[in-house]
């Protein structure tokens, strides 16, 4: 496969962030430029960005109808993602023409195309920044956020220092596996209170152990799920009007 040819690079291995002792903190699946029902969920959260923060698990972009959104999000001081596979795509798309080919034709990279030079450059840009993992400290510990997946039986620190050391299957897991859900492996993840992972949608917030998969298919026409980290049970499902 494609991604397999990426060469080595400066991939941000995880971001850590502090305690929100003045607000909340939720998490949301792969939008893929779905931001009107991210902006219909907040509404209904009562989002306050000044006291609270927003977490994505990644694919931000791609096949929904508002791609090019991502960046304004992105600029915001209270929004942050890991990077997904979908944006993964995009920076390595930027030195191979068979990976350029393959996402904006097959895997919903078309609207690339239509886009000028200088709101590319800011693409890249961003993407460069987006951490493959990031680490929530909250009061009852350390909640994680991966994209995809995790190594089995592998501690989470573990895994951190695996991405700080650059190796490619430790990341490869984190962009691309679906391992863990194919074969409902309920091992947990040590070291880590819960981890929130996208990438492959489920019909409804999946829990196999303290791995909870919470891509409900925005951009299929089903819907967006937004939890707060703390309380998986407390949570916002929007759906997209039927036309």
């Amino acid at each position: 496969m494609f991604f397999r040819k990426s060469r080595k690079s400066r991939f941000v291995p995880v971001l850590k962030l502090g305690c929100n002792t003045a607000g909340r903190d939720f998490v949301f699946g792969d939008l893929h430029g779905e931001f009107a029902l991210l902006r219909q969920a907040l509404e209904q959260l009562r989002f306050d960005p000044d006291r609270d923060r927003l977490i994505a698990t990644g694919d931000l972009i791609d096949r929904g109808s508002s791609s090019e959104e991502a960046v304004d999000w992105l600029r915001q001081p209270w929004f942050y993602s890991v990077l997904g596979n979908h944006e993964f795509m995009l920076l390595e798309a930027q030195h191979d023409a068979n990976m350029l080919m393959w996402w904006t034709t097959l895997n919903g990279g078309g609207w690339w195309l239509h886009q000028g030079r200088e709101l590319r450059q800011t693409f890249v840009e961003m993407m460069w920044q987006l951490p493959i993992a990031m680490e929530i400290a909250t009061v009852d510990g350390p909640v994680g956020v991966v994209h995809a997946d995790l190594p089995q039986n592998v501690a989470w620190d573990v895994f951190l220092e695996q991405l700080a050391q650059g190796s490619k299957e430790a990341r490869d897991c984190a962009l691309w596996s679906r391992v863990r859900l194919q074969r409902m492996a309920a091992a947990p993840v040590d070291g880590i209170v819960r981890v929130f992972c996208g990438h492959t949608p489920v019909a409804d917030p999946l829990a196999i152990d303290n791995v909870i998969y919470i891509d409900t298919g925005a951009c299929y026409g089903r819907s967006l799920t937004v939890m707060d980290i703390r309380d998986p049970q407390s949570r916002i499902v929007v759906k997209k009007p039927d036309v």
